[in-house]
């Protein structure tokens, strides 16, 4: 491999070669045959040359008649991702080569109009030179329609990058919203939502965005009922006013919003439209009819509605008006709980009587500053925080006591999953609930691995007291662990009140990451049948501590996981009720 001081000389003296001229490590020549263009181009070769690619950049961005995509408003021409692609670091001066032919592909293709679906499909970065941000959580889809357009409280909760002004639907909206981030709206005023029938070029270079400009992108992109109702509203509104399009995109990303707010007009205008009006009172439409020259603020809008941020973490809007509970919040519970709201379940309901401990930091959801709380009321606020588009709700008490008193808020939930590490309160909660789609799962200690438990009654038989033999002396245990029956793992660093069972954080959110996803295919029917998925772990260092592993155990090789459908290590009587 060359050294980056050779690769640099090899690709300096083939830009000398080829007619450039050094200014200053910048280096000046002619990009030939461009659409029949000549182009004066401006290459850098970065630091970690020839790790990193070499910059291009237009020195005259207006020789392209226009905008173009891929072409940023320095001049500098995107000729791949930021990061993520394969370079020939042994062979610079192809790497120096081929980036330019890729810079001359690109422009070409933006000079022709080749590459218009594709500047209309990168829409929003060019939109936000100048740009001002607001938040948006409003749909971009709908009719026209009003808008709330908040002020919030910048010094109070915590509000995404500390812009303080948001798009919602409505002010209700957005003061749950903020409320559930610990912020505060101050005040706020209208906007109007205007759908367009087809895209739009973003203007030009230095292009002022004007009243006049604006008039003729809604001619071209609105049908004549939207531009009727914008009309209207602005009839009534008083300037400044915003206006939020969303633009339908050429494959198939679905919409995106761009804003623009007619700013106040000139006081000749003012003038020439009060007679009739009282003293600042003459609506919008009136005073921009005297003022077509008039630029218009761009807004960009950082879109965290729903719709945005969910599938982009891998989240299904089709999860939204889905609910789940679960009973449970310790370690594997608090990311069961965790997995499940990335994953865009709508409502998720917590039950846990229990506060959280210091020892369980290192190995739980919640952190220090939840010592104390119960683990269900603190799991619901750190989850608000995070993904204020769902619901989570929370009861700080026994599930036999919610069941007592409010049976809804568990059998009304379309999953239940119980991560109580208590088998004999599990058998018990297992036939309350033996009609109820739920997931058992828990944990071996030390390591050893891991289980999750899907019971479907309306599928079939397959339960949670499935897994429950006796052994030769009559005595209960559970037929899937791989840790023999009648060994005691519990530890205690401070006498009885600090008993605990060793795991680490890994097995508790590899569980987890199980249990959700059987959970989600459950939930959206691809996952039918009851099935018991194991994992195991490390024999070696669990043997070494003197322990002994069950019969199961022998089945597996290490870090092996398996699915089992026909999981029945007994005849059991609540599967022969649910039968019956």
């Amino acid at each position: 491999m060359s050294e980056p001081q050779d690769a640099r000389r090899m690709a300096e003296e083939h830009l000398r070669g080829r007619g450039f001229v050094e200014r200053t490590a910048i280096w000046e020549g002619i990009l030939d045959n461009v659409e029949d263009k000549s182009l004066s181009i401006r290459v850098r070769l970065p630091a970690e040359f020839p790790g990193g690619l070499p910059e291009v950049f237009v020195v005259n961005p207006s020789e392209l008649g226009g905008r173009i995509a891929h072409v940023e408003q320095s001049g500098k021409v995107c000729v791949a991702p930021a990061t993520g692609i394969l370079i020939d670091v042994e062979n610079p001066v192809g790497v120096l080569d081929q980036t330019m032919a890729r810079a001359a592909s690109i422009l070409a293709d933006g000079i022709s109009g080749r590459s218009k679906s594709a500047l209309q499909t990168e829409f929003v970065a060019y939109w936000a030179d100048g740009a001002e941000k607001l938040l948006s959580i409003c749909s971009p889809e709908g009719p026209a329609r009003k808008l709330a357009l908040v002020s919030l409280d910048a010094n109070k909760g915590y509000i995404p990058w500390r812009q303080t002004r948001l798009v919602a639907e409505s002010v209700s909206e957005a003061n749950a919203w903020v409320a559930r981030l610990g912020g505060v709206v101050v005040g706020g005023t209208e906007a109007f939502f205007v759908p367009l029938q087809a895209g739009f070029d973003p203007p030009g270079f230095g292009q002022i965005t004007t009243v006049m400009w604006v008039r003729g992108i809604l001619r071209e992109c609105a049908s004549e009922s939207i531009r009727a109702s914008l009309s209207s509203w602005l009839s009534k509104a008083t300037l400044p006013a915003s206006v939020i399009f969303s633009l339908p995109l050429n494959d198939e990303n679905g919409r995106v919003l761009a804003g623009l707010r007619f700013e106040p007009v000139s006081s000749q205008a003012q003038k020439r439209a009060l007679p009739g009006f009282r003293q600042g009172k003459a609506p919008a439409a009136v005073q921009l009819q005297f003022a077509p020259t008039t630029a218009c603020k761009k807004l960009i809008l950082d879109r965290v509605d729903a719709a945005y941020v969910l599938p982009r973490g891998g989240a299904g809007i089709d999860m939204r008006d889905r609910s789940i509970a679960i009973v449970g919040c310790g370690a594997v519970g608090s990311f069961v709980a965790q997995n499940f709201a990335s994953m865009g379940i709508g409502e998720i309901r917590l039950v846990d009587p229990e506060a959280f401990e210091a020892g369980n930091c290192h190995r739980h959801v919640l952190g220090v500053r939840h010592i104390g709380a119960n683990k269900a009321k603190a799991l619901v606020a750190e989850l608000d925080e995070r993904y204020p588009h769902q619901r989570f709700f929370a009861r700080e008490e026994r599930a036999q006591d919610v069941l007592a008193h409010d049976q809804s808020f568990l059998l009304g939930a379309d999953l239940i999953v119980f991560a109580l590490g208590d088998e004999t309160l599990e058998r018990r909660l297992n036939e309350i609930f033996r009609l109820k789609r739920t997931i058992h799962v828990w944990l071996d200690p030390l390591g050893l691995g891991g289980h999750v438990l899907v019971a479907n009654p309306s599928e079939g038989p397959g339960c949670y007291e499935c897994l429950f033999k006796r052994n030769s002396e009559g005595a209960l245990y559970n037929a899937a662990s791989f840790a023999a029956p009648g060994q005691v793992f519990q530890r205690s660093l401070a006498g009885c009140a600090g008993l605990f069972t060793p795991f680490s954080n890994l097995d508790a959110v590899q569980t987890a990451c199980i249990a959700t996803r059987v959970g989600a295919d459950s939930l959206r029917g691809t996952r039918l049948r009851s099935v018991l998925v194991s994992w195991f772990g490390e024999r070696e260092s669990y043997l070494a501590k003197g322990f002994s592993l069950s019969q199961r155990a022998a089945l597996f090789t290490e870090s092996e996981q398996r699915c089992e459908f026909e999981f029945a290590y007994q005849k059991c009587a609540v599967c022969a009720k649910v039968a019956a």
